[in-house]
């Protein structure tokens, strides 16, 4: 069987979209019964106290064995020792009549996947689900590819690229998966032992989809060599970075760092803006890239607004996990006499640092947008994103933040970092792509990751 095409990829792709929106709806109908609360604040991830942001999910290269032993098996029809989507097991807690098996397969997944990783609760991971599935609309996969039709039209030898992914928050490897597919080349994909189910429950999907690309993707728990690949993608933190770069240094290779998100108020936001902030700081419960973790603030700001607006997140705290981070951050700031602010859902505390503990928000205290806007390029190599609400910015803060300005309706924002230009006009920063709150967690395909154009990378491939 051959390699689809690409109008058959995005077919796929957005048929598997559709298939995760629903999943979703019927998750968030019921997660209730999940007893956990929603979101997070800080961003570190890792032990009960503490983390790496953005690791490789806890395992590393070396958890298993080698590439045979994806599950004990190898191939992806194989993975976790099981057959076809209709075997996986599972799930009687999310029994849904009338639904086709790939989506009683994700919801089985997505059971399946809490055992390997209690920060993924039901709600979190139909977060998940929903922005990937509002990414894979089929308009907007046509109009990201369209952006390299000439590169995808050039006749090309797949090459074989690693994709070592990261288990921060579900799926976080999603798209370089989508990417190397995109692209043309075969996915070799490292699961991480914090999210070794649900990449392979959405890659049994989309093969049903598109036959013929079961024979592009392979997975394993197992080591990966330099010799096993001849490109290489891998998401970790700034320790790991460097091995990554020792192991594979002789690859073509996008090697991710640990990066936070940052937020920059004017205090003329009102109170609705303040809560779709705590959207971008609680999801994930502030595990993710994207998830805000520091905050940049007028002098005068009174933190009782943000305590005010952030009180429909208090919830959070019934998440066992980030209570125990909670009750520890407090106890640490007592004991080390450093003022904070408690929000019932978070600690608020005065660092320039971007990257925060779990359960912990960073703020800087600015005197006026220019010393903003020194801080954030100060920082661009450590931020992700920014989130800034232009209408409630004063006339020269969007010449420093213009992709802060609100977007007209229908249009997609190019991210920042390669001299573009962004919705309003105006030519973007160079570094982190800049959104509107309660955005940062639903990025576009064309959004990447620390501002590298992944698809560029995979389509000029030697």
């Amino acid at each position: 069987m051959t390699e689809p095409d690409l109008q058959q990829k995005i077919d796929a792709f957005s048929e598997l979209g559709n298939e995760m929106r629903q999943a979703a709806g019927l998750l968030n109908r019921d997660h209730a019964r999940d007893g956990e609360g929603s979101g997070g604040g800080g961003h570190s991830g890792g032990d009960d106290h503490s983390g790496g942001g953005d690791g490789s999910g806890g395992g590393g290269l070396d958890a298993g064995g080698g590439l045979d032993d994806v599950g004990g098996v190898g191939g992806l029809d194989d993975v976790g020792g099981g057959g076809g989507l209709d075997d996986v097991g599972g799930g009687e807690n999310y029994q849904f009549k009338g639904h086709n098996p790939g989506v009683q397969s994700l919801l089985d997944g997505v059971e399946e996947s809490r055992a390997h990783n209690p920060w993924f609760t039901i709600r979190e991971t139909s977060r998940a689900l929903d922005a990937l599935g509002r990414m894979l609309q089929k308009d907007k996969l046509e109009a990201w590819a369209g952006r390299y039709e000439k590169q995808l039209q050039e006749a090309r030898v797949p090459k074989t690229v690693a994709v070592i992914m990261a288990g921060n928050i579900p799926l976080v490897g999603f798209h370089d998966f989508m990417c190397v597919l995109m692209a043309g080349h075969r996915f070799l994909g490292k699961l991480s032992s914090q999210d070794p189910v649900l990449p392979v429950t959405v890659a049994r999907m989309l093969t049903r989809h598109a036959p013929g690309l079961e024979k592009f993707i392979e997975f394993t728990s197992g080591q990966i060599d330099s010799a096993d690949a001849e490109a290489v993608i891998a998401t970790g933190s700034d320790n790991t970075a460097r091995y990554f770069e020792f192991r594979f240094g002789d690859k073509p290779r996008i090697i991710r760092k640990n990066r936070n998100s940052s937020a920059v108020l004017s205090g003329r936001e009102p109170e609705a803006v303040l809560r779709a902030l705590g959207e971008d700081v609680f999801s994930y419960f502030g595990l993710g890239c994207r998830s805000i973790s520091h905050l940049l603030i007028p002098e005068d700001f009174d933190l009782s607004r943000l305590v005010e607006a952030w009180v429909p997140f208090r919830p959070i705290t019934s998440h066992p996990k980030y209570r125990n981070n909670l009750i520890y951050q407090r106890a640490l700031f007592n004991l080390k006499d450093q003022p904070f602010t408690d929000a019932g859902c978070c600690l608020l505390a005065e660092n320039a640092q971007t990257a925060s503990p779990v359960s912990v928000v960073h703020y800087s205290r600015y005197r006026n947008f220019s010393d903003a806007g020194a801080f954030l390029m100060a920082k661009q190599d450590q931020l992700q994103c920014v989130v800034a609400a232009g209408n409630f910015l004063p006339d020269n803060a969007k010449t420093l933040l213009p992709g802060a300005e609100t977007p007209p309706t229908g249009a997609e924002t190019t991210p920042a970092g390669r001299g573009t230009t962004q919705a309003g006009g105006a030519t973007s920063l160079p570094g982190p792509e800049t959104t509107l709150p309660g955005e940062s967690q639903q990025p576009g395909p064309g959004d990447y990751a620390d501002g590298v154009d992944t698809m560029d990378f995979l389509l000029r491939l030697p």
